[in-house]
């Protein structure tokens, strides 16, 4: 799927006039905005304007998310922000993950041709990641994201809910959507400014938990936080895609176990355990399951069941430094519509095994937040549970979908965002008692109140 959106639109300037004006707007804002609304722009454009929209320069493809990180690499230099960072295991990651993704298929190929895309890979890796970076430093940066994405959730829902009554998609006026939405088994499957429909609700339901975040953490706009929440699974809903659907059950139900986060490791190895058991108990492998499961008609479970058996079957081909495709694999195996599988594909068990350790850092990185601050900070223990919860989610997704473009986005978000909770270490906790210090009892955050109150030995 990615590879066809890609080569569709590649070397091909496509912008609209309302595209442009957008982009100079977004740009604009990058330069005059504090740096706690820097992430505005990007989710204005990531959100409302169709991944299409680019600029092709010499062979070199610019989508309007690119040209807004040059800008805003440009403030972060000019405004010595990058200053106030500090490394973490998870930008070693990024960067030794980025790293792999370019120079295995060069070494692979032994030529040079692939090489403006793999640029063009790390380019969308590393440099977005860094201003993500300086963008989602503090529990502030956090919530004040997630109020923009719940603003953002109620246009996008009515633009959804107006293609499904209409068949017609709104964005297409930009080019590079379809202007009548594609039916399957009945249903529609609307996609708004989104590169597929899967893409559209994967994106919101990477989304969801920090929006949804907002109806424990923000007193004034808990409201908010439900309309958002309605508004993505609307999203969802709308999509009609089976991936995106498991992805908010999972979501959900990963989120409702907030209470029960100390046990999150032995019940994943638990869950291992059941799923070894079954796979020697059944008759056909346990990735034989994935057929099987169906959220909406039509679901194409058998295509992902059998590109996992034939990555297993062959994992000779790719171990090493991946392959040059998987077409042979078998009928329709051209399309990876796997994550795991598309890195495996690119470098080899190296690249998946970096994919797997960044995905088990966040993880961890987010629940031992959850649990170190449960007393001291419970808002900010709750916001590291939501990211616990996107990761998760994440990593079931991608066993049906290959991230790219919008998608990707928000996955880099999620993990900057998680490498910013990881160094707050105590902030969090000094920032409650600065302001503990400074504000009178009767006008204290209720997470403050509760938070003294365990401090003189009263039961919260």
């Amino acid at each position: 799927m990615s590879a066809r959106f890609q080569s569709e639109f590649a070397n091909t300037t496509t912008l609209h006039p309302v595209g442009g004006v957008a982009l100079a707007i977004c740009a604009a804002m990058v330069f005059v905005l504090p740096r706690r609304l820097l992430l505005l722009p990007f989710l204005a454009l990531l959100l409302l304007i169709p991944a299409s929209q680019r600029v092709a320069i010499g062979g070199l493809d610019f989508d309007l998310i690119r040209i807004l990180v040059v800008c805003a690499m440009g403030r972060v230099l000019i405004k010595n922000e990058w200053k106030g960072l500090r490394f973490c295991g998870m930008d070693g990651l990024v960067l030794a993950a980025t790293a792999v993704a370019v120079t295995i298929p060069l070494v692979r190929t032994m030529s040079t041709g692939p090489l403006i895309y793999l640029l063009g890979r790390a380019y969308d890796a590393v440099l977005l990641y860094g201003v993500l970076r300086v963008a989602l430093q503090s529990r502030a940066d956090l919530l004040m994201a997630a109020r923009v994405m719940a603003v953002m959730s109620v246009p996008v829902c009515c633009a959804f809910a107006l293609e499904w009554m209409t068949r017609y998609n709104i964005f297409s006026v930009f080019g590079g959507v379809k202007a009548i939405t594609w039916i399957r088994d009945g249903r529609l499957r609307c996609q708004g400014p989104y590169a597929h429909p899967i893409t559209a609700g994967v994106v919101w339901v990477g989304m969801l938990p920090m929006i949804a975040s907002l109806i424990w953490l923000d007193a004034k706009r808990w409201w908010l936080g439900t309309v958002g929440a309605f508004c993505s699974l609307g999203i969802v809903y709308f999509c009609a895609s089976s991936t995106p659907v498991f992805g908010a059950m999972v979501a959900l139900g990963a989120g409702s176990l907030y209470k029960f986060r100390k046990y999150a490791v032995p019940a994943f190895w638990g869950s291992v355990a059941v799923l070894v058991v079954l796979h020697f108990v059944m008759k056909a492998p346990v990735w034989h399951l994935v057929s099987r499961v169906s959220a909406v008609g039509g679901s194409t479970g058998w295509h992902r069941y059998h590109l996992i058996d034939q990555a297993v079957n062959r994992i000779p081909e790719w171990f090493v430094m991946g392959t040059h495709g998987t077409a042979h694999w078998g009928r329709q195996l051209f399309d990876v519509t796997n994550h795991f599988i598309a890195m495996a594909v690119t470098g080899g068990i190296l690249s998946l095994g970096l994919l797997v350790a960044t995905l088990w850092v966040g993880m961890q990185w987010a629940r031992q937040r959850a649990i170190a601050w449960e007393v001291s900070d419970p808002g900010g223990s709750k916001l590291a549970w939501a990211l616990w919860t996107s990761m998760v989610a994440h990593s079931w997704m991608f066993i049906g979908v290959s991230y790219f473009g919008q998608a990707a986005f928000v996955l880099t978000m999620h993990l900057a965002a998680i490498a910013g909770l990881h160094l707050m270490r105590g902030a969090a906790t000094a920032e409650a008692d600065a302001t503990t210090r400074s504000t009178p009892a009767r006008r204290r955050p209720m997470y403050l109140q509760t938070r003294l109150r365990g401090q003189r030995g009263v039961t919260a």
